[in-house]
């Protein structure tokens, strides 16, 4: 009695089954020879068929998983969510962050099948950033805000506190150098004569103090008087001096302060231009004046020379 097993491979479950065949009672000395060839010609065949279905299965069923770093998986993805994919390969289960998959291919594919579609993904990736960083160029350069011209950002009293802490800077930042020197140079002078007049009432005094003491201690009356009123006139003198010359420093401060405003006024209107060197154009007549070193000639006595310059500036 001979027992046949019959095995099988499970396509769902990926196993090898053994199912036992019909027993038969057939005696050896009966079975001709060509029943043990024809016999084993199908047993070979059939073990042929099984390994090729063993072995290819799993290849059937494969998927492969391109990575942005360059390298690719081979596996069965098992599932997914919105960050992260599953998948089952040769050394056991890998979760892939979605982030570093260039693309994943539902098929088996070959090196340089891979290759090609890689080379294909990062080139359409590489245009759609080329197009879109050239659509956010575009899209700045149409929601640029123009420069604010710079008579707009002009105030009069940016003038006035800087000539109320400096007489004659406000003039001097709306290049008005001239006028600039000129308030700086009466003011300064004006606190100098100011600060000398007031050391000649301390030394005026002191002199006045000291003649009547001499003309009360000499007995002189005629000369006594004499010497007293002189030196008491001089001290009257130098208190009206003093008195003089602080009334000009303050008148000059007055002045140079308000006219300052109206300065302002002027130069919130003025229309400017500002040339590729940094020099600044005003709107009609300008005059100009700088120096100039001839450096051909440095060491003579006329290689240092002033020009002078007279324009018409319009602007269109």
């Amino acid at each position: 009695m001979i027992t046949t097993l019959e095995l099988r491979y499970d396509l769902r479950k990926r196993n090898f089954r053994i199912f036992p065949r019909k027993k038969s009672r057939i005696l050896f000395s009966k079975i001709p020879t060509e029943f043990f060839l024809k016999n084993r010609t199908t047993s070979s065949f059939r073990s042929i068929l099984i390994l090729l279905v063993f072995f290819s299965v799993p290849l059937w069923s494969a998927q492969t998983i391109l990575l942005k770093n360059g390298s690719s998986i081979k596996g069965d993805v098992t599932g997914q969510n919105e960050k992260t994919l599953t998948v089952r390969t040769e050394n056991g289960v890998q979760t892939i962050s979605k982030r570093s998959i260039l693309k994943v291919i539902y098929k088996d594919v070959n090196e340089e099948e891979a290759k090609r579609i890689r080379q294909e993904e990062e080139n359409k990736i590489r245009e759609a950033k080329s197009a879109e960083e050239k659509k956010k160029i575009e899209e700045e350069a149409i929601v640029q805000k123009p420069e604010p011209k710079l008579s707009g950002t002009r105030s009069r009293w940016s003038l006035v506190w800087r000539s109320a802490v400096l007489p004659g800077w406000g003039h001097y930042k709306a290049e008005r150098k001239k006028t600039a020197i000129v308030y700086g140079t009466l003011f300064w002078s004006g606190v100098i004569a100011t600060a000398f007049a007031s050391q000649q009432i301390g030394q005026k005094k002191s002199e006045y103090e000291s003649s009547t003491l001499i003309a009360q201690a000499s007995g002189n009356l005629l000369f006594g008087e004499l010497v007293v009123s002189g030196k008491r006139a001089e001290y009257k003198k130098s208190i009206q001096d003093y008195q003089n010359a602080a009334a000009g420093t303050a008148l000059i401060y007055l002045i140079q302060l308000t006219h300052s405003y109206f300065t302002g006024i002027s130069w919130e209107q003025e229309e400017v231009a500002v040339t590729p060197d940094g020099s600044i154009l005003k709107k009609g007549i300008q005059l100009d004046s700088m120096r100039e070193t001839n450096p051909f000639n440095a060491n003579s006595i006329g290689s240092v020379g002033w020009r002078a310059e007279a324009r018409y500036n319009w602007f269109f």
